[in-house]
């Protein structure tokens, strides 16, 4: 098993300091291949009942996944359990343990993203804004939030793909969904950005409930004097979605809050165009893929023209996204985008950074 490797600045924090390794073979060809593995790498353990007690092993985390991953068989990897727990824990109740341990490659995996949990608890999060601007004047329209994270101390910061993968191998993404917009909302309160639109992304996988999941939402624009107006709600994962009854209940309900809604990653393949028709959002971020494909061949500048020219008849706006040269900003200009957001434009930043001056002379003088 391949595992990833913890984000720089959180080795050494990924576990508390009191925690204990145990390990649970599930037979005795499990019990037999650990006992041999762990003798070899010289780790001394302590037998509890069915478990193996490794004491406090956060440093020696790395070296211990790959002896154990390359001295057990592989079909005895998954015979083999793991879990974490406190001394008093171990102490008391060994089944609760137990409950909750996982097979041996999932809980290396688990631990080396346990970060995620300090950076959703422990304010390690922020966000960091992309300016959309207006096709014909160059003036901003609407800030694009994407999250971050940074581990306290250090100068890393984790990106959202980064962030998402761990999250979801803890089970923990829509806690990151809901934190992440609350986040966007706070950090653009705190910048001063004014009435503008806040794109804000979420994912309708992540959505069981759009009262009770809103409501964090709700609070945070209460609190931070963002009008639910302000606030455009950016689909995103449209090829996860399970079902479109049920997202559509869900953009119904925000828009009964006064919130916009933007679909993302519109590549002009028939079920995107079908996403288009069936939800009339508000907003269609053409894909960067199809925006570059514009740029440098016919196909893609007719298919770019055919999504401008649906979205038109449906009455929604078209942001032509992923921009990062003047031939993607003149093809999706020609394809009359209302917006333009990309590399070329600005990237990411916080506070966010100022348009290119070229690039707005340009826009002004077309």
């Amino acid at each position: 098993m391949q595992l990833l490797r913890p984000h720089p600045g959180t080795r050494g924090r990924t576990l508390a300091a009191e925690e204990l390794l145990l390990l649970a073979p599930m037979d005795d060809d499990a019990d037999t291949a650990l006992t041999r593995a762990l003798d070899a790498g010289g780790f001394e353990f302590e037998r509890r009942g069915p478990l193996m007690d490794l004491g406090c092993v956060d440093q020696s985390l790395p070296a211990l996944s790959a002896l154990l991953t390359g001295r057990i068989p592989p079909a005895l990897q998954s015979r083999v359990k793991g879990t974490m727990a406190s001394a008093a824990e171990a102490d008391a109740d060994l089944s609760a343990a137990l409950l909750r341990a996982e097979p041996l490659p999932v809980f290396f995996e688990q631990v080396e993203v346990a970060w995620a949990r300090a950076a959703l608890e422990d304010g390690w999060l922020f966000s960091v804004f992309q300016p959309i601007v207006e096709a014909r004047t160059g003036s901003i329209f609407a800030y694009e939030s994407l999250i971050r994270a940074q581990p306290p101390g250090t100068d890393d910061v984790i990106g959202a793909g980064q962030l998402i993968h761990a999250c979801q191998r803890l089970n923990l993404y829509h806690q990151l969904d809901q934190r992440a917009r609350v986040t966007a909302i706070r950090s653009a309160a705190a910048l001063a950005l004014g009435e503008t639109r806040l794109f804000v992304n979420f994912s309708p996988r992540a959505i069981y409930d759009p009262a009770v999941c809103l409501r964090g939402t709700m609070a945070a624009a209460e609190q931070h004097g963002v009008s639910m107006g302000q606030l455009v709600f950016e689909v995103q994962d449209l090829d996860q979605v399970e079902s479109r009854e049920r997202l559509c209940c869900v953009l119904d309900h925000y828009r009964g809050k006064g919130a916009g809604i933007a679909l993302d990653h519109v590549d002009g393949s028939l079920s995107s165009l079908e996403y288009l028709a069936e939800l009339l959002p508000d907003y269609v971020k053409i894909d960067q893929t199809l925006t570059s494909a514009a740029a440098t061949s016919r196909g893609g500048r007719r298919r770019l023209e055919a999504v401008a020219e649906l979205a038109r008849r449906l009455g929604v706006r078209v942001v032509a996204s992923g921009v990062e040269d003047f031939d993607q900003m003149h093809a999706a200009m020609e394809c009359r985008a209302d917006y333009l957001q990309g590399y070329l434009i600005a990237r990411p930043a916080s506070p966010p950074e100022p348009m290119r001056p070229e690039v707005l002379r340009l826009l002004l003088a077309a």
